[in-house]
């Protein structure tokens, strides 16, 4: 590779983190929002919030000003898709999003983040070290340490805010799955509807690779929503109209965008990226340079191959996988150091 592995490391936490930054202020999270993010991308909450708890080590303010957002509005939050992604095991840090989830339930008083803060589902592999990763000789840090991130493994200064926080503002495009639910309510139903809304079709099996929810969810969705008469399928037929015949996951399905936009103006002509996929591959990219810099083992490299092959579909659809330029005939060291190069920029430009 051209650069060393320090330059392509650095350049993809910068685009990580500058990612991050354009969507906490999106969202209302007390960040500075001198950039914005661009109309047309929809931002994905729950993976956001996954990779936060990765990357945000890095960054304290945006990461105790995502604390402070949650714990206001957290109940916007799917807590059971936070569960189905967290299950690939690709995308975030268990133990810190343990710590996250403790305080939004503590200072927002959600209870229904209970079960994500249990420290019994937590397995604490080190002694208690410093949350903040830092680049200067000045201490991670220093005086009293948050309770809830302490028992998990990690010593941090209590989250500093500075009260900026405001709702997901619904002239935002980018937040239209936020409105979504707060509009008809936190379920499947609004990835459905904003998968449909911004796509010309889609089958079931493109919809749970999005979405991250089951295919028998993403059907019983499908089947109720029929009864309004606004899905369609091949044809133009109603959803009723093929059960019989059992080809519902099969099926393309189709909303009319005029249906909606009166409702969600937001929704027009989004495009909503497959953040968690590109957030995964960037976090498996990340462990891996670390591992590899310093000549550990090849295991990671081998893991961000079987991340990409798990993710390609969802990457593909997007037009995304040929960005990167990665072949299956690479091995994980030379698929390592595509991505290292191309990674940053398609995040930039997603």
């Amino acid at each position: 590779m051209p650069k060393s592995l320090t330059n392509f490391r650095d350049e993809l936490l910068s685009a990580v983190h500058d990612l991050l930054w354009l969507q906490w202020a999106s969202l209302g999270a007390g960040v500075d929002d001198a950039a914005s993010m661009p109309a047309t991308q929809v931002i994905d909450p729950e993976a956001l919030l996954l990779a936060t708890s990765h990357f945000g080590r890095r960054e304290p303010r945006l990461f105790d000003e995502s604390l402070g957002w949650m714990a206001r509005y957290g109940g916007m939050i799917n807590v059971q898709r936070l569960k189905n992604l967290q299950r690939e095991g690709m995308l975030g840090e268990k133990s810190i999003f343990a710590a996250m989830a403790a305080h939004v339930k503590r200072e927002g008083g959600l209870t229904k983040w209970e079960t994500l803060a249990n420290t019994s589902q937590v397995t604490v592999e080190h002694e208690p070290e410093p949350f903040l990763i830092t680049d200067s000789s000045r201490p991670a840090h220093w005086g009293e340490a948050d309770a809830d991130f302490l028992s998990r493994g990690w010593v941090k200064t209590p989250a500093r805010q500075r009260d900026l926080t405001m709702p997901p503002s619904p002239a935002k495009s980018s937040n239209v799955l936020l409105t979504l639910r707060a509009l008809i309510g936190v379920s499947a139903r609004c990835e459905v509807i904003l998968y449909l809304l911004t796509h010309p079709f889609g089958k079931v099996a493109d919809m749970v690779n999005l979405t991250g929810y089951s295919a028998q969810a993403i059907l019983n969705v499908l089947d109720e929503m029929a009864l309004s008469g606004t899905i369609y399928t091949d044809g133009g037929r109603t959803v009723d109209s093929w059960k019989k015949k059992g080809r519902g996951r099969s099926l393309r399905y189709s909303l009319k965008q005029a249906d909606w936009l009166h409702l969600i103006p937001a929704a027009a002509e989004v495009r909503w990226q497959p953040w968690f996929a590109l957030l995964s591959l960037a976090q498996a990219t990340d462990i891996a340079l670390v591992a590899d810099s310093a000549s550990t083992s090849l295991l990671p490299a081998m893991q961000v191959r079987r991340v990409l092959d798990t993710l390609t579909p969802q990457l593909a659809e997007a037009g995304i996988a040929s960005r990167l330029g990665c072949s299956p005939n690479m091995t994980g060291s030379e698929m390592l150091g595509q991505l290292a190069e191309t990674l940053p920029s398609v995040l930039r430009s997603a």
